[in-house]
């Protein structure tokens, strides 16, 4: 009987703390990116962590709002954050950390083929516990020919425990570099706080020219 009382406490206090590790994690993603972000953008550090509590502007339909700025910035050498600020006080960041390869059995001239895979991750200040993520994204940039997207990779939604979550669609793909266009993948994003309040953005990744750019836009 006593060993029975035993293994039932054991299980009860793994019960009570498994939502604490759960938040505990949820919160982790979310300061990282933020204290990376704020190390890039020192000047928008006040705005990058601003308190979501204290926002009055959020409404539970996706506002229309206009783009104050957009910048991306290197963290370090296989790592960059774009941070893009709304209107309204929304701050998002797109978290981008990457791998290049160099194909060394290329033949191409002027540095040959490079086939980089990313991990993006997109956060918002006002529902700082959901996270939007691609993972294993992947394109392939050529000297002497077109770039194209590999493989588009797997978006998922880490959504949080006190109600916060993110929504995502897939709006446009072009796999293909062209003379008249970039490759190039979108998603439409809509992060609710606990208070189910939206706040809403496109993410743009293009590739193009033998260069890279992931930027974060209003809805159009």
């Amino acid at each position: 009987m006593k060993k029975l009382f035993s293994i039932l406490l054991s299980f009860a206090i793994v019960i009570s703390l498994f939502p604490t590790t759960v938040f505990a994690s949820e919160s982790s993603k979310y300061e990282e990116i933020v204290a990376a972000a704020c190390k890039a953008f020192p000047e928008y550090a006040s705005k990058i962590v601003a308190d979501a509590s204290k926002n009055s502007t959020g409404t539970q339909a996706c506002a229309p709002v206009s783009l104050v700025r957009c910048e991306t910035r290197a963290v370090s050498t296989n790592r960059e954050i774009t941070y893009a600020e709304f209107t309204n006080g929304a701050v998002f960041l797109a978290d981008n950390i990457f791998v290049p390869k160099v194909d060394p059995s290329s033949t191409n001239e002027g540095g040959g083929v490079v086939t980089t895979t990313c991990e993006i991750k997109v956060v918002c200040n006002y529902a700082s516990k959901t996270t939007f993520k691609l993972s294993k994204f992947t394109y392939k940039m050529l000297a002497s020919d077109y770039d194209y997207i590999v493989r588009k990779g797997t978006p998922s939604s880490e959504n949080a425990s006190n109600g916060e979550h993110c929504i995502y669609d897939e709006t446009e793909y072009v796999q293909y570099e062209t003379a008249a266009h970039g490759a190039s993948l979108s998603y439409y994003l809509k992060f609710y706080d606990a208070r189910s309040k939206c706040y809403d953005c496109d993410l743009d990744i293009k590739i193009a020219k033998n260069g890279f750019s992931c930027k974060v836009d209003p809805k159009v």
